[in-house]
């Protein structure tokens, strides 16, 4: 199993970053029967094809007469390394038989990136395709043979009742019954070119050790398959070729669960981070595709928040497409399903779509959009600025559909507005001057009462929002004098000029309406012959102008009636 360890570092150290890199994507499968083969094995955990078969697809065999040809090659090696074999020859004598048979006449020379094409082929080989081969004869007579992986090598151990041996296929000498000394142990790692110097150097024997010797578990012969699609994807690290790396990674993860070919799938992501780090679109397709492999995998959850986000915020700010940013959220929050701990980096994600799409419409021109979005973002933040933008927003929105004539809808917005900021100043000004605006188109429109039933809210906010007197006010004078209250219906401006009053006396257009109002509901009162009733009317009209020549005159003449 090819080193994935020592081949991070010298991609780290030396890869170049090249523009296109993950766009230069080919069809995950080869062919119809490749597809086949990986996803029967997902659905029912059972090969199609013979493992051997099955390897010689992964490394890319794909046309069935090369493949025949190679299964008519390891038919006649079993039969050859059969005729070796003695009835009464015990397991291991068998075992031994048949490890010196390989050696001799099948495997030629080590190379750590060989395939199995290329030891039928050629006699290149390496653990994982010796170690095939002598599995393969073994169970052919019936040694009790267990298949074994550790992070980076494969071998087998030979299992009797009395007895086991450890089987290193790679070393002609020693393998059989190898001793699993610290010194033999990386000797032999050196010798077969398992490891490097700079290797041993850089991680220790201890490490070193551990990772070909200790940390080994049992695997099932198909796993074998996950081993030739891990040690493909090796070599299309080494050619810098990140799209087919990954796939290769991708499909040994799914024919093997274990984290050993999950790494695989997150070094080469890393890679194609580090390629895009400018323009991250060309990697969300990968990312997707590792979220469906690698579900459950912690170090993987761990730093795909972050990349989560970039693709929100491409398809948000640069694509200007929020379909696709709350889709690509949706996912995140599918993904991450049940996990507390990501609550508020998700909830920071939708923040940021809500924040910037407001943005986004207000610069379209489109303000009733851009309320919607800064009104959800202020339902998931309440910081400073998010309260700014929702604030900003309304006000927008509002005026835009009270200049519309769209008074009641402007309204209800700046009402929802007030009940979620009540005693915020901005909000109170805001709210005051656009009802003052509402009622005064109402007004110009004939709709006085409506008008006067709008700005009797804002008196409340007199505190928050000094303007609300003047708002309250104006719209009374400007209702009074359009539709020439005075002359037509005096008691109406009496009682509108009142409320007026009672907000401010100060007011010198209200005092000079209050005079007139009631020095005309005197005038009729005259016409009526009711002149002591004239006469006192005058005498509230004296009361708001006193120094009014038209009043004192008529109060005058009045008297001079009653008299």
């Amino acid at each position: 199993m090819l080193r994935l360890s020592a081949c991070l570092l010298l991609l780290l150290c030396l890869f170049r970053p090249s523009s296109g890199q993950a766009q230069e994507t080919a069809p995950l499968y080869q062919t119809e029967q490749e597809a086949t083969l990986v996803q029967t094995w997902i659905e029912t955990g059972q090969l199609q094809v013979s493992v051997p078969e099955a390897m010689l697809i992964a490394e890319g065999v794909q046309e069935p007469a090369a493949r025949e040809r190679y299964r008519a090659t390891l038919a006649a090696i079993q039969a050859a390394a059969a005729r070796k074999i003695k009835r009464r020859h015990k397991p291991q004598k068998r075992a031994k038989v048949l490890f010196d048979y390989l050696h001799k006449h099948v495997l030629k020379r080590y190379e750590a990136s060989a395939t199995l094409a290329q030891t039928l082929d050629q006699g290149i080989y390496n653990c994982v395709t010796a170690t095939t081969l002598f599995y393969l004869l073994a169970r052919a007579q019936e040694v009790p043979v267990q298949l074994m992986v550790t992070p980076v090598h494969v071998f087998a151990y030979v299992v009797t009742e009395n007895q086991k041996w450890r089987i290193e296929a790679t070393d002609p000498k020693r393998g059989f019954g190898f001793e699993e000394d610290m010194e033999e142990a990386i000797a032999y790692l050196l010798t077969y070119k398992l490891i490097t110097s700079e290797d041993l150097t850089l991680l220790g024997r201890e490490i070193i050790y551990d990772e070909y010797f200790s940390e080994a578990t049992e695997m099932r012969s198909e796993s074998l398959v996950a081993v030739a699609y891990h040690n493909v994807g090796v070599r299309f690290l080494e050619k810098e070729d990140l799209p087919q790396a990954f796939y290769a990674f991708e499909k040994a993860a799914r024919m093997d669960t274990s984290a050993a070919y999950r790494g695989g799938l997150q070094l080469v992501l890393g890679l194609m981070l580090l390629a895009h780090e400018a323009d991250l679109e060309p990697v969300f397709p990968f990312v997707h595709r590792a979220m469906e492999v690698m579900p459950t995998d912690s170090t993987f959850r761990a730093g795909l928040l972050p990349v989560l986000g970039a693709e929100v915020d491409h398809h948000l700010i640069e694509k200007r497409d929020y379909a696709a940013a709350a889709a690509a959220f949706e996912k995140a929050q599918q993904f991450f399903a049940g996990d507390s701990t990501v609550t508020e980096p998700l909830r920071q994600i939708q923040l940021g779509i809500y924040y910037n799409q407001s943005l986004v419409l207000e610069k379209e021109g489109d303000p009733a959009g851009a309320y919607v979005f800064a009104r959800r973002a202020y339902a998931t933040d309440s910081s400073a600025q998010v309260r700014d933008l929702y604030i900003d927003a309304a006000f927008i929105h509002a005026r835009s559909q009270i200049e519309r004539s769209y008074e009641p809808e402007g309204v209800a917005v700046l009402d929802t507005l007030r009940q979620h900021l009540p005693r915020h100043r901005r909000v109170a000004d805001i709210y005051v001057r656009l009802v003052a605006m509402a009622a005064h188109r109402y007004v110009n429109r004939g709709q006085g009462e409506a008008a006067i039933a709008l700005v009797q809210r804002v008196l409340p906010l007199q505190k928050e929002a000094p303007v609300a007197q003047e708002a309250f006010i104006g719209t009374i004078i400007t209702y009074v004098q359009q539709e020439r209250m005075i002359e037509r219906a005096p008691a109406q401006a009496q009682a509108l000029l009142l409320d007026a009053y009672a907000v401010d006396s100060t007011q010198v257009p209200v005092l000079f309406l209050l005079a007139g109002t009631y020095h005309e509901l005197a005038m009729e009162q005259v016409r009526q012959s009711n002149y002591r009733a004239a006469w006192r009317l005058l005498q509230q009209a004296l009361r708001y102008q006193p120094e009014s020549d038209y009043i004192q005159r008529s109060v005058r003449q009045v008297k001079e009636l009653i008299d």
